[in-house]
């Protein structure tokens, strides 16, 4: 049973059979075959997902090919592209977008090194991600932070994902955790107790959120 829906997200205990743009589930979600961007929160389980497959907790994959987001206890061998892994992940050659969470260690990445706890790296050009007491000056692209960050003038996409503050994001700017915008326009990606008036292409909210006119991708969850 194909459903074409433009960005259904839900919450809590969701099951859908087959989403085919982008499907973001929070928890115990089962989704057999997504094909762009399926996100997943809670104890997923999918086979082969080829172009974004997020997951957040306890999620097993044996080879994405382009953007897989994994949160908790993740093991994958060759991402390519966009391998995001959110706790305890190893991974030994990430060659484009490696993301990860927590107590991560990591030799040479190349584009686009996300960490999550702890982490501290003194020039990141492109892609630079921290979760957790992240300090850093000036990131040109896409810099995003967990924690407690702050930062003046992001110009790409600045991801924030605790108690972060910041005027005038332009592209895609992802926050957490009680982040308050005005006007996102390209992806804007809220988190917790977010609230925003008009997003226009890839808003997601994660928790409680509030939104009434979104027009391409907006995940909504329950509660």
């Amino acid at each position: 049973m194909l459903h074409h829906r433009v960005g259904p997200l839900r919450h809590h205990h969701t099951s859908e059979p087959n989403p085919t743009w982008l499907s973001l589930r929070h928890h115990h979600t089962s989704e057999p075959n997504p094909n762009w961007l399926s996100l997943r929160h809670h104890h997923t389980s999918e086979p082969n997902p080829t172009w974004l497959s997020l997951r957040h907790h306890h999620t097993s994959e044996p080879n994405p090919t382009w953007l897989s987001l994994r949160h908790h206890h993740t093991s994958e061998p060759n991402p390519t592209w966009l391998s995001l892994r959110h706790h305890h992940t190893s991974e030994p050659n990430p060659t484009w977008l490696s993301l990860r969470h927590h107590h991560t260690s990591e030799p040479n990445p190349t584009w686009l090194s996300l960490r999550h706890h702890h982490t501290s790296e003194p020039n990141p050009t492109w892609l630079s991600l921290r979760h957790h007491h992240t300090s850093e000056p000036n990131p040109t692209w896409l810099s995003l932070r967990h924690h407690h960050t702050s930062e003046p003038n992001p110009t790409w996409l600045s991801l924030r994902h605790h108690h972060t503050s910041e005027p005038n994001p332009t592209w895609l700017s992802l926050r957490h955790h009680h982040t308050s915008e005005p006007n996102p326009t390209w992806l804007s990606l809220r988190h917790h107790h977010t609230s925003e008036p008009n997003p226009t292409w890839l808003s997601l909210r994660h928790h409680h959120t509030s939104e009434p006119n979104p027009t391409w991708l907006s995940l909504r969850q329950l509660f």
